[in-house]
């Protein structure tokens, strides 16, 4: 798992679509909405920590904001329409993301997309809470591509990350080729 850049090209919105295996559509919730988020749920703020690579990252989601590896995003809401902007305008906000609710088997997912992403699937977010250390302990579950593939978990505190950056858990999917 290259977790650093996995991080720095999703923030700018850079995922690429998957190639190859058949999937289960995503279900977008917000497809009957007017509009996409106003703001990130509570459920996913707050500062979580990753481990890779003998190096900590940090992740913080506030109301409108999601700040990684020195990259500030700024959530905005738009229509709820197909965008891809003009291909020969000046991109005036590279930081700005939207997000909106996806239902992919009976999970909710929050997915993120940059402003000015008209292809690509995009970052998922979902809160989740695994077993570790004989406790049921919140996680911030990562995952990107088409299948909604699990990248890793963040967890509240540097001590879980390092000693679990490398733990799957029940229900992780993965790449076909991984």
């Amino acid at each position: 798992m290259r977790f650093k850049r996995w991080l720095l090209l999703g923030s700018l919105g850079m995922s690429l679509i998957g190639i190859g295996g058949v999937e289960t559509p995503v279900t977008v919730a917000s497809a009957n909405a007017t509009r996409t988020l106003r703001v990130f749920p509570k459920s996913i703020r707050g500062t979580w920590y990753t481990y890779n690579n003998h190096r900590y990252y940090r992740v913080k989601i506030t109301a409108k904001q999601m700040i990684s590896a020195g990259t500030t995003q700024r959530l905005h809401s738009r229509k709820n329409v197909y965008f891809t902007g003009k291909p020969w305008a000046k991109r005036v906000h590279p930081s700005w993301i939207i997000a909106t609710h996806a239902y992919y088997q009976d999970e909710d997912w929050i997915w993120t997309y940059g402003w000015y992403q008209g292809a690509g699937a995009g970052n998922y977010y979902m809160r989740t809470s695994n077993y570790l250390e004989g406790k049921y302990r919140p996680a911030l579950q990562l995952a990107s591509g088409a299948g909604i593939w699990t990248d890793g978990y963040a967890y509240h505190t540097k001590h879980l990350a390092r000693h679990y950056s490398n733990a799957h858990f029940e229900g992780d999917r993965y790449r076909p080729n991984n």
